[in-house]
């Protein structure tokens, strides 16, 4: 959970951070700033790290049990409709437009481990 702080500043969890990340297309930002404005390259690449530590930034709670479903490595639209309650028609056009990082297989689109656990927890 993300907490706002006196001064204006901003606190980002950890998956919150993982959903700026991939909203914000934070790594295409990175490679246009890289040789430009260095304090606005340091502050993504901040956000980046912050992404994907493995420590959460909430207080240190123990990491839960995955589910048998979260720990596969590819997943389908079908599975991520499901595990978001999201209808399968509007996970493959998050996929067609961009906002979901997908690759096709043949007629399906497949969604790599760390983009699905980003989807489900911006979508959940």
């Amino acid at each position: 959970m993300s907490r706002l702080l006196p001064a204006g500043g901003l606190v980002l969890s950890q998956s919150d951070a993982r959903v700026l990340y991939q909203v914000a297309s934070i790594g295409k930002l990175r490679t246009h700033y890289r040789m430009g404005d260095t304090s606005v390259y340091a502050l993504l690449t901040e956000i980046t790290r912050c992404a994907y530590t493995a420590a959460d930034a909430d207080g240190g709670n123990p990491p839960r049990q995955s589910a048998a479903s979260e720990e596969r490595d590819l997943w389908t639209v079908r599975q991520l409709a499901t595990a978001t309650g999201r209808s399968p028609r509007t996970v493959r056009l998050d996929c067609e437009r961009g906002a979901l990082p997908a690759t096709k297989s043949g007629p399906q689109w497949v969604i790599q481990r760390e983009e699905a656990e980003t989807y489900v927890t911006a979508y959940r």
